[in-house]
């Protein structure tokens, strides 16, 4: 039976982008962007009704954090200070507690692996960030989750779906299959952030097929 889930994301659009066949194969499903996606020329209100309506796609609730010690930045170290985890670990405990509370039993954490999927120092530090939250859980909590990284692909793997489709097979414990046609119809709420290239990510990327997990100890 699918557990429930919390997603810990970055950037609004990541949870669409990159993590769609976890959102539609979990059980109930909170997800945790730790940004606005305020980048220039992006703009953080607009990014964050995307995302709210990505969520509703999705059948998930969701909570945007916004916050100084947090940018949406593409500058390694950025995310290293104390203010970061701290703003970090108060959003991610405060947004949980209902969603933990509310649903018994075992709860998988998921988010991005140290590769980051694209290697973007949010991406990697979001991981270091959740592998923190998971560490100075209440030990109550921490017995009820468990944590699972999405498995960053090589370039080949990566924009090759049919190459992923037969990994999938392959490694089936682990992998979470959909409908490519669910990531498309969620990133298109995002619609401020449809450029060319993500239309190729989405109709060529594994992604919108498969996610890998790995459980982490």
């Amino acid at each position: 039976m699918p557990r429930p889930t919390i997603l810990i994301t970055s950037h609004p659009d990541d949870e669409s982008l990159f993590f769609t066949p976890v959102c539609l194969t979990s059980g109930p499903l909170l997800i945790l962007c730790l940004t606005t996606g305020s980048h220039p020329p992006s703009v953080g209100a607009v990014r964050s009704l995307e995302f709210e309506s990505a969520c509703r796609s999705l059948n998930a609730d969701g909570a945007v954090l916004d916050s100084p010690s947090l940018p949406d930045t593409p500058v390694p170290g950025s995310w290293s200070s104390e203010a970061s985890a701290a703003a970090a670990l108060d959003f991610l405990t405060s947004e949980s507690r209902g969603f933990m509370s509310s649903h018994a039993g075992p709860v998988d954490v998921v988010t991005f692996d140290l590769g980051g999927v694209s290697g973007h120092p949010n991406h990697v530090d979001t991981c270091r960030l959740a592998r923190l939250w998971m560490s100075s859980a209440a030990p109550a909590d921490a017995d009820r989750r468990t944590l699972r990284t999405l498995v960053t692909l090589p370039p080949w793997v990566k924009y090759l779906a049919p190459v992923a489709a037969v990994m999938a097979l392959l490694d089936f414990r682990n992998a979470r299959v959909c409908n490519p046609l669910r990531c498309a119809r969620a990133m298109r709420e995002h619609r401020s952030q449809m450029v060319w290239y993500r239309y190729l990510f989405v109709a060529f990327g594994c992604y919108s097929w498969v996610n890998f997990l790995r459980e982490q100890r």
